[in-house]
């Protein structure tokens, strides 16, 4: 539970540290003193093991990055910002479901696991949401729609091989 406890404290210091950079850097000040609570907030609530809280503050990670783009925050920020967000809830979740359980088998193992998992889809994320980001294409409605469409399925066949992976 080491790991998993400093990952989910580094998560939150990157996700506060790069929101805040970017408001600041976009000439919007009052943003990154919103993010900079925030990120106390959820350093406060997990001192205190608020499970609540921890949904709540990712819906408000959710509002400022929505805000950031809004008032054009380069976006590479927002993607760090949000990304660390995202690894900070789903830890918050994790260590709260340890703490629910009484006795849990080969702990380490399980933290391992989820840990690796995590860092993989955060590197295809960061790597192809960066790629995503710096290439622009022009698309008509009918290869947005025909895009939608493949993407969908190949989430819910994703989605289908990895309930089966793990039974």
């Amino acid at each position: 539970m080491k790991y998993t406890h400093t990952v989910f404290y580094a998560s939150i210091i990157i996700a506060t540290i790069s929101l805040a950079l970017g408001f600041v850097s976009g000439g919007i000040p009052i943003g990154a003193v919103f993010v900079t609570v925030l990120g106390g907030l959820w350093f406060i609530s997990s001192y205190y093991s608020w499970k609540w809280a921890n949904s709540l503050i990712l819906v408000g990670y959710v509002a400022i990055t929505t805000m950031g783009t809004w008032v054009d925050v380069t976006p590479i920020w927002l993607l760090l910002g949000f990304t660390g967000a995202l690894i900070g809830w789903d830890l918050a979740e994790l260590i709260a479901q340890e703490k629910q359980t009484d006795r849990i088998s080969n702990i380490i193992r399980l933290e391992r696991s989820h840990l690796i998992r995590i860092a993989i889809i955060t590197i295809l994320g960061i790597g192809l949401s960066g790629l995503a980001i710096s290439i622009r294409f022009q698309f008509t409605f009918a290869w947005a729609l025909l895009l939608g469409i493949i993407l969908v399925i190949a989430l819910s066949r994703t989605i289908g091989f990895l309930k089966n992976a793990t039974k």
